[in-house]
């Protein structure tokens, strides 16, 4: 069949006009949750690229669970070479500790034999301070040497005998054939493969602007201590380091509250209750712990010595980390429970804070 060259330039022009008058595609189909509300705009409606990073970030609840997964494991990262650091030289000190009076016995009997030649003073304490550190030194490699063969000797007692082992072997086969009949992967495979799952990079954005997120309302926090404070609440205290970890990480898990008890996974609300008219301290008598204009209450607990606070493992402790908003400002506060005070069990008190101690040889 034969075309014209006019026949052809009409239908071009014909499908050119068609695309130019379509209606416009929206920029998202709908099912995306970023994008979800934008999907039913017009193409005319601007949308700048602030306004998507915006809903980017909104959309870091889609998955919460997961990043407050990821957030945790995060923070338990981050403190565990100083961690490990602390602990070595905590145990390094005791040994040292337990040998102080043999190594000290060594350095006398030197001194004693070096006063009887022609040494000075001088040369024999440099050489009584070299042979301290030695024997330090000896001292904490063969602790090193006994807890190698100490765990030798364990490893060794727990082999298995021939029959033991024939019995393991047997009970392998038998699991590896269940696996293969109901083809699931085995153990070792599954914690391989989820160990090489990687986070996605909206997954790390996601923690990031957590991280950030917490970070910009901690900074906009008053009322927090010192970290070298100490704030004590009856019988109770805490540092201001973990004070203010536990401010900072109740900013953090605010989201997803975290812990293996679902009825008690932190942050959770603070019941700012007054005190009963019966109260032994008449002053406190109908009154709050804290403001009675206080908003968006939340408590958190204040763990001592920890590298990153508390991370939903282990006990809570005494005392809480208390955020709140009074007139549009951040504020924190400490608060516990004390009997003594002549109050109900479950009275909460704010925390009293020590003044830091200062040696005036430092300004001299």
């Amino acid at each position: 069949m034969k075309f014209s060259f006019g026949l052809i330039t009409t239908l071009v022009s014909v499908a050119l006009c068609g695309i130019v008058h379509a209606a416009p595609a929206p920029l998202c189909d709908g099912t995306n949750g970023l994008c979800a509300d934008i999907a039913a705009r017009h193409v005319a409606d601007p949308v700048m690229v602030d306004d998507l990073v915006t809903r980017a970030k909104k959309s870091s609840g889609v998955n919460k669970a997961a990043t407050s997964k990821n957030i945790v494991a995060v923070q338990k990262a981050q403190g565990q070479g100083p961690q490990k650091a602390r602990v070595k030289k905590e145990a390094n000190a005791a040994i040292q500790k337990g040998a102080k009076a043999s190594v000290e016995k060594k350095v006398q009997a030197f001194r004693s034999q070096a006063k009887k030649g022609v040494a000075t003073g001088r040369q024999i304490n440099a050489q009584a301070d070299k042979i301290r550190g030695q024997e330090k030194s000896r001292v904490l490699g063969q602790a090193r040497v006994d807890r190698k063969a100490q765990k030798t000797q364990n490893w060794a007692a727990k082999k298995n005998t021939p029959q033991q082992k024939a019995t393991t072997r047997n009970a392998a086969a038998g699991r590896r054939q269940d696996r293969k009949a109901n083809k699931t992967p085995s153990p070792g495979n599954q914690a391989k493969l989820a160990k090489n799952i990687k986070p996605t990079k909206q997954e790390k954005n996601n923690v990031k602007n957590r991280f950030q997120a917490a970070r910009q309302k901690f900074g906009q926090t008053q009322g927090m201590p010192a970290r070298g404070q100490t704030v004590n609440v009856g019988a109770n205290s805490a540092s201001g380091r973990a004070v203010r970890q536990g401010v900072f990480n109740s900013y953090l898990h605010k989201k997803t509250p975290i812990g293996h008890n679902p009825a008690n996974r932190q942050p959770k609300p603070f019941m700012n209750s007054r005190y009963s008219a019966t109260h032994g301290d008449a002053n406190l008598r109908g009154t709050r712990p804290l403001p009675r204009n206080a908003k968006k209450v939340q408590e958190f607990p204040a763990i001592n010595n920890s590298p990153n606070g508390w991370t939903g493992n282990g006990k809570v402790g005494a005392l809480r980390a208390v955020t709140y908003k009074q007139g549009g400002q951040r504020r924190a506060a400490v608060i516990g429970h004390d009997p003594s005070r002549g109050g109900d069990a479950n009275d909460h008190y704010v925390a009293t804070r020590e003044v830091e101690s200062f040696d005036m040889e430092d300004f001299e």
